[in-house]
């Protein structure tokens, strides 16, 4: 088995030290990918988002994590999101994934974010500095 982390987690996540998890002497290359709260979209300032998840979320990244790790079993890799009030610059989605040569690396880190992001019933709030919200089912 590969898969090192599949979690949900209402904590800060420490990206370093699941990166440090992946690490063996076999692996050349890590990629990582880091989704950030950004302080705007669609036009509008974003004061903080609110993430909220279905009590299936966690197996649903498993279920993708399982099936990556079947078609990509030399790639060791990890998934977080994160749930709960974040600020700007905080960090909500981390993916990683670590093998002995980059493209199947970047090919895993690149699968694993779009079916995540597509997948999980996770749903963002969007708070906007002018008072607005706006919820989007989405990662």
């Amino acid at each position: 088995m590969t898969v090192i982390i599949t979690e949900i987690t209402d904590r800060v996540i420490e990206s370093g030290s699941i990166r440090d998890l992946l690490l063996t002497p076999e692996c050349g290359a890590v990629v990582e990918f880091h989704g950030l709260v950004r302080n705007h979209d669609a036009g509008k300032g974003v004061e903080k988002l609110e993430y909220e998840s279905h009590e299936t979320a966690l197996a649903v990244i498993k279920d993708i994590t399982a099936e990556v790790d079947r078609k990509f079993s030399q790639v060791r890799f990890a998934v977080s999101h994160r749930v709960g009030s974040l600020s700007i610059g905080d960090l909500a989605f981390y993916v990683a994934a670590a093998s002995a040569h980059r493209e199947e690396s970047f090919k895993v880190c690149q699968l694993l974010v779009e079916e995540v992001k597509e997948k999980i019933p996770v749903w963002k709030n969007q708070i906007f500095i002018d008072g607005s919200n706006d919820w989007v089912n989405s990662a």
